[in-house]
Order: C-alpha cells, then sequence, then structure tokens
C-alpha cells in the first residue's frame, strides 16, 4: 500500500525538524561566544610569564622550608646536647 504526504503532512514534517535541530544547536556556542570565550583566554606568553612567577613562588617556598627544618634540626640538636650535659646536674629520682 502507497501513502501519499500531503503539503501539510511535510509543513509539520519541516517544523518538527526545525524545532529538533534548534534544541541540538542550542547547546552550542555562537560564534560571537566563542570568541567572547577565546579572548577571556591567556596568550602563550601571558600563560609563561604566569607560571614562572608561580614556579619561583613554589622554589622560594621550599627553599624558605628546607632553612626552617634546617634550623629545627640545629635547636633540636643542641638541645640534646645541653640535656646530656646536664643531665648529672639533675637530681636523681630513686
Amino acid at each position: 500500500m502507497i501513502s501519499v504526504l500531503t503539503k501539510t503532512d511535510l509543513n509539520q514534517i519541516e517544523k518538527l525538524i526545525d524545532r529538533k535541530l534548534e534544541e541540538k544547536l542550542k547547546k552550542f556556542l555562537t560564534k560571537k561566544e566563542f570568541e567572547e570565550k577565546m579572548n577571556q583566554l591567556l596568550t602563550k606568553d601571558e600563560f609563561y610569564d604566569a607560571f614562572d612567577k608561580l614556579m619561583k613562588e613554589l622554589r622560594n617556598h621550599c627553599d624558605e622550608r628546607a632553612a626552617v627544618m634546617f634550623r629545627f634540626t640545629d635547636h633540636e640538636d643542641r638541645i640534646t646536647t645541653l640535656g646530656k650535659i646536664h643531665a648529672s646536674d639533675l637530681p636523681s629520682s630513686g
């Protein structure tokens, strides 16, 4: 059996396809929106400059931490040495 589509049927099909296509296209950025997003990104030079600054801060933090740990270890060693020296000066318990 052969069914023939009327002009009204074809118009309804076209409207349905258009509506579905519009729904799908809403998920994508327009050219203007895309360009605005791209303009917000850093350039390669800006990125590397920011990255260099961050790495310098990290290096400084690591250096400061190493210095603090050295001082802490030095103080701990001195306290242990003083404790041993003055252990005999303490009254014995027992």
